[in-house]
C-alpha cells in the first residue's frame, strides 16, 4: 500500500483531478484590496515594522500595573454559603438551634429553593469548633429571581443578623471559600495577619486595626475571629497547702487528669487490637465547679481532703484555640 501510494496514486491523481479556477468572495476580494498594499510596503520597510512592534509591546507592559489581576474571578455559581460564626462558649445543642432559626428565616426568600447547615467539622475535614457553621443555600434558576445576587445576599444578611443577633455573619459562594481558604488558610475573601507573642496584645491591637479598617468605603462583612470567651475551670494548686498535708503538686494533677480528664491507667490486649482502661469520676462528682472542688484526696496520713482545701479554683474565660503561622502566633482581621 505504500508503494502504490507513492507510485500510482499521484499518477491517477494528476489525470482524473482536474484544478478549479480559484475566486476569492466578494468579502475576501474587499479586504485584499488594503490588506496586499499593505503587506508589500511592510516587507519593504522591514525596520520601521520591527522597531513599531516593539514599541507597541514595550508600552503595552507599561499598562500592566494598572489592570485589575485576581487569582481567580468570583463566579455567579448560583448558590450561596454563610459562614455563621458565634461565641466559643456555645454548644452543639446551641448550635443546631441556632442554624434552625437561620434555615427559617432563608425559607421566607422566594428565591430560595434548599437550605443544609452544616456544624463543626466532618470527621475528615478541617479544624472548626461547635460554635461554628456553614450554610449552605441552594437557588432558583437565575430566571425566577427577583433581584441581584448582591441585593438578594444583603437582604438576606440583614434578615439573619436580626434573626441571630449574637452571631457573626458573612457571605460567601461554596467554590469561592474553598479557594479563598486554599489561598490565604482564613474563611474571608481579604484578611489582615497580625504577628505577636502576648494574646492579649494581639486581642487589643487587632480590634484598632478593625476599627480603622471599619472606616474604608466597601468594606463588609468585617469581623475578628471569635477565639476568646470559652469557659474553663482552673485549678492552682497551693503549695504551702499540699505540704501541710504530705501532699505534692503531682497528686493533684493525677487526680485532675485521671477523674476529669479521661486519663488511661492500662491497656486491655485482644490479639493484635489494643483498648485503653481509663478511670474516671462518675458525673456528678465533675458536674459543677462545687462538686470539683469537694474531690477527695488522700493525704500522707489517710486522713481525706477536698480539692478544695490543698487548690484555688476559679472560673474564666480563655481562648478556644490560638493561631500559629511559622510558630509565630497571630490574630486575623477577615473581611
Amino acid at each position: 500500500s505504500l508503494l502504490l501510494t507513492l507510485t500510482l496514486i499521484p499518477v491517477l491523481a494528476s489525470l482524473i483531478l482536474k484544478p478549479k479556477e480559484e475566486r476569492d468572495t466578494l468579502l475576501v476580494r474587499w479586504i485584499k484590496r488594503g490588506y496586499l498594499p499593505l503587506l508589500a510596503w511592510s516587507l519593504i520597510n522591514k525596520k520601521t515594522v520591527v522597531v513599531s512592534a516593539i514599541v507597541l509591546l514595550v508600552a503595552s507592559l507599561a499598562l500592566f500595573p494598572l489592570l485589575g489581576k485576581e487569582f481567580m474571578p468570583t463566579l455567579q455559581e448560583g448558590s450561596i454559603m454563610w459562614r455563621v460564626t458565634s461565641i466559643p462558649s456555645t454548644s452543639l445543642e446551641q448550635s443546631i438551634e441556632i442554624s434552625k432559626k437561620i434555615e427559617t428565616a432563608l425559607a421566607k426568600f422566594p428565591e430560595v429553593e434548599t437550605t443544609l447547615a452544616m456544624i463543626g467539622r466532618a470527621e475528615k475535614g478541617e479544624t472548626a469548633d461547635v460554635n461554628y457553621m456553614e450554610i449552605y443555600t441552594g437557588l432558583k434558576p437565575r430566571d425566577e429571581w427577583t433581584r441581584s445576587i448582591e441585593d438578594l445576599a444583603d437582604a438576606m444578611r440583614e434578615e439573619l443578623e436580626k434573626t441571630v443577633p449574637t452571631s457573626v455573619i458573612a457571605f460567601t459562594q461554596p467554590i469561592q471559600m474553598r479557594v479563598e481558604e486554599l489561598i490565604s488558610g482564613v474563611r474571608a475573601t481579604l484578611a489582615a495577619k497580625l504577628y505577636g507573642e502576648d494574646l492579649a496584645e494581639l486581642d487589643r491591637l487587632s480590634n484598632e486595626i478593625k476599627n480603622a479598617i471599619a472606616n474604608v468605603p466597601g468594606v463588609s462583612d468585617l469581623s475578628l475571629e471569635a477565639n476568646i470567651g470559652k469557659p474553663q475551670i482552673r485549678i492552682k494548686v497551693d503549695r504551702e497547702s499540699l505540704a501541710r498535708y504530705g501532699l505534692n503538686a503531682d497528686d493533684v494533677l493525677t487526680v485532675v487528669r485521671t477523674g476529669i480528664g479521661n486519663q488511661p491507667v492500662s491497656t486491655l490486649i485482644d490479639g493484635v487490637k489494643r483498648f485503653d482502661i481509663t478511670a474516671r469520676l462518675n458525673d456528678a462528682s465533675k458536674a459543677s465547679v462545687e462538686a470539683i472542688r469537694n474531690i477527695p484526696l488522700r493525704s500522707a496520713s489517710g486522713a481525706i481532703v477536698s480539692l478544695a482545701q490543698v487548690a484555688k479554683i476559679t472560673t474564666a474565660e480563655g481562648y478556644s484555640f490560638v493561631r500559629r503561622e511559622q510558630l509565630q502566633r497571630y490574630a486575623v482581621i477577615q473581611m
